[in-house]
């Protein structure tokens, strides 16, 4: 009784999500970007809109305005993965290319995010095609986060 009530209240939303999540994704991704860089020009532009975010970071404070805040926390994937292909292929692009790349990694990281729900979302009514989904995807998952840290402690043991 009480799964149906979930499943009844649920139905509306899952049916509105659009058909392809991996594009809707990477447009809340770039909508995020125009954010943070809209406000970041606001700070700039007026120096009573200078609100700032701090993180604690290796034991230290650091504080950033709010726009560069969301800009790089939206962009956490990116940089993950391109500071370590950067690394691996010892070269350095110049600073325009670098964020470039890490918006596109970004993006790709969005897009492939957005496809997995998607599959997931169009197997809800075959429990054996959700469950297979789901096992695939949560094992590209631990895939993926084993690669990460197996670059990561080669660069830097």
């Amino acid at each position: 009784m009480y799964r149906r009530s979930i499943k009844r209240k649920l139905l509306p939303f899952v049916r509105k999500l659009p058909s392809n999540l991996g594009r809707l994704f990477v447009v809340l991704y770039l909508v995020l970007m125009v954010m943070g860089l809209m406000l970041f020009g606001v700070s700039r532009l007026f120096s009573d809109f200078d609100y700032s975010a701090c993180v604690v970071l290796g034991g230290r404070q650091v504080c950033t305005l709010i726009g560069v805040y969301i800009m790089t926390v939206a962009s956490l994937p990116g940089y993950l993965i391109s500071a370590i292909l950067i690394n691996t292929l010892k070269i350095r692009p110049p600073l325009v290319i670098s964020y470039l790349f890490v918006i596109l990694i970004s993006a790709l990281v969005y897009y492939l995010l957005g496809r997995a729900f998607q599959r997931i979302k169009d197997s809800a009514n075959d429990s054996e095609k959700l469950v297979l989904n789901l096992v695939i995807i949560i094992f590209s998952f631990f895939a993926f986060l084993a690669v990460m840290l197996k670059l990561i402690y080669t660069q830097y043991p």
